[in-house]
């Protein structure tokens, strides 16, 4: 099960888009983009086992579950697994 510290880290490695234009959304988790397309990514918060994507008119909360993951680099063989990209 993912704590603390592996969420410290995800959120580290995103700080980097933070302030960034979504140019493009894609992924098998979202089906509403129009909070996110051509928006701000504001800034990314933790809470617990909890990320969270700030954007002006929407939020994205990911919550890693049990054996949940990230990469910040898309993978072949995770082509089936729940993604947002």
């Amino acid at each position: 099960m993912p704590e603390g510290p592996p969420i410290v880290l995800m959120k580290e490695d995103l700080q980097k888009f933070a302030g960034e234009k979504v140019m493009e959304v894609k992924g098998n988790s979202i089906t509403e983009t129009t909070g996110i397309k051509d928006h701000f990514l504001r800034e990314i918060k933790t809470f617990g086992k909890q990320t969270f994507l700030i954007f002006d008119k929407a939020n994205i909360r990911i919550h890693l579950l049990m054996f949940g993951s990230y990469s910040l680099f898309e993978r072949k063989d995770q082509a089936q697994n729940l993604r947002l990209g």
